[in-house]
């Protein structure tokens, strides 16, 4: 399974380009004592996926979404509600954007990211629960 700390190396072997967010990151909030708070990590990492995409790297988006997947199907439930809450949410918040659209990073969703991105769709559009009620 894998936990908080975890998860954020699966995202800088996948994409190491974000070992400068991450450290910036890590050095801000190292004294934070019950944790890095990752959830505020997912809007810098949303930002820089934003430009990615509009400078054309499909190819990164797509090994970061591929980690994101693996945080919904192999995480602990801190990991998953930061893959939900902090990430995939933060996909869908336009004003993070610089060059696309949230719809843009549709095409790079699995199967388990597409659940949950419906279900933070449905959250904002109709006030459902983000809940796993399948």
């Amino acid at each position: 399974m894998i936990d908080r700390d975890q998860m954020f190396v699966l995202m800088l072997d996948a994409h190491p380009g974000f070992s400068e967010l991450w450290n910036e990151f890590a050095d801000k909030w190292s004294k934070e004592l019950k944790g890095l708070p990752y959830h505020l990590l997912m809007s810098d990492v949303v930002r820089e996926c934003s430009k990615m995409l509009a400078g054309g790297q499909k190819h990164h988006i797509s090994k970061i979404l591929e980690v994101v997947e693996r945080w919904l199907l192999e995480g602990d439930p801190y990991v998953r509600n930061v893959a939900i809450i902090g990430f995939i949410e933060g996909i869908q918040n336009s004003s993070v954007h610089d060059g696309t659209e949230p719809k843009d990073f549709i095409q790079f969703l699995g199967p388990e990211s597409s659940f949950w991105w419906r279900k933070v769709d449905r959250f904002w559009s109709h006030g459902e629960l983000i809940i796993d009620d399948r």
